[in-house]
């Protein structure tokens, strides 16, 4: 406490070089933030678009034709850890509104295994019970269901229509149909397992491909793995890029840091001598040194980072996190006050008496 309140007088008589210090440390923490902060918030915007439900969904197709897609093994690979939601679907079967006769406009309609929650989301009426159909939003008008409801046929089975959707992620493909809650547990066409993170995906499919014990070639599988490991790759390029310019930024800062004080130190060389002859340990020494480079650091550190962010938010860029302006801004004086260690300890260690004879 002597050594910072001693350093407040200091800064008093030395306002030069605690200028230098305190625009050093700015420039620092506002390059940290313009480069290396950027490059965080994209790596963190790239790494959820790449999360996103399209890169992470496993799709089994049963080309064989030979029910190797049950339900019970949807329902079993549902039931897995990394496993979001599983949904399977029949082949498409041209629909038609039956009040308007066969030669009137069809859609696509498929059987779905499992909750259509899981595949779409209901914009109007109910969701529908086994043997009952949704239609969704794009669909409606072709079908002749201005309000959502009544019924489709495929020429043997009618389907009523109780309700609209949209479809959720992974499956906007099927956003121009009609989706058909299953009636009875029987055999799908393909499967869709959606995972938690992309990092699982090799794992679930190989649980998936186990429990589904079809042969080779009787199944198609499209796979996230390459995607999930391009993703990773991705990412840890961003940062390694973030790292290298955060270490040459803070490097900088620290030379420039311990240039300013050990100029500082020589130019007051003798009144540090003075005060080791009045009995100043050389502890006391080395922190009125660093406390003098840590005061103006922070301050410096602080405008930066407010001034930064105000400018960002001002032409309207990315916004740095608060938390990690903090972080910068703390990093910054902890690099200065490890900067001024050396000269600070150089001054503590010189021989006082020596030092005063010194011109």
């Amino acid at each position: 406490m002597n050594a910072l309140l001693e350093a407040l007088r200091v800064l008093r008589a030395s306002r030069v070089p605690a200028a230098l210090i305190a625009l050093v440390t700015g420039l620092g923490c506002a390059g940290i933030a313009l480069t290396t902060g950027a490059t965080a918030a994209a790596g963190a915007d790239l790494g959820m678009r790449l999360e996103a439900a399209g890169s992470r969904v496993l799709t089994i197709v049963d080309v064989s034709g030979e029910g190797y897609l049950s339900s019970t093994a949807r329902e079993q690979i549902s039931t897995f850890g990394a496993v979001e939601r599983a949904v399977g679907l029949s082949l498409p079967a041209d629909v038609h509104n039956p009040r308007l006769g066969p030669g009137s406009s069809s859609v696509p309609s498929w059987v779905v295994s499992g909750s259509l929650a899981d595949m779409v989301e209901m914009t109007d009426g109910r969701w529908a019970q086994p043997g009952e159909a949704m239609v969704s939003v794009d669909a409606r008008e072709a079908l002749g269901l201005a309000d959502g409801f009544g019924a489709v046929s495929d020429g043997s089975v009618h389907s009523p229509v109780v309700g609209t959707f949209r479809v959720r992620q992974p499956f906007e493909r099927y956003s121009a149909g009609v989706v058909v809650a299953e009636a009875s547990a029987g055999h799908m066409r393909s499967l869709h397992v959606v995972t938690g993170r992309a990092r699982d995906s090799q794992v679930v499919q190989s649980a998936a491909l186990d429990v589904v014990g079809a042969p080779p070639g009787a199944i198609q599988v499209e796979s996230p793995v390459d995607l999930a490991a391009l993703q990773q790759a991705v990412i840890e390029d961003f940062e390694g890029y973030g790292r290298q310019m955060l270490a040459g930024l803070l490097a900088a800062t620290a030379f420039l840091v311990s240039v300013v004080v050990a100029a500082d130190v020589m130019l007051h060389r003798r009144d540090l001598g003075r005060r080791r002859v009045l009995g100043a340990s050389r502890g006391f020494v080395v922190g009125l040194v660093v406390s003098s480079a840590v005061l103006p650091a922070s301050a410096g550190a602080v405008v930066a980072v407010v001034a930064t962010n105000a400018w960002v938010v001002s032409a309207g860029g990315r916004v740095v996190p608060w938390s990690f302006s903090f972080a910068i801004a703390l990093t910054c004086v902890l690099t200065c006050a490890a900067a001024a260690v050396l000269p600070a300890w150089y001054a503590a260690v010189r021989d006082p008496l020596r030092v005063l004879r010194t011109p």
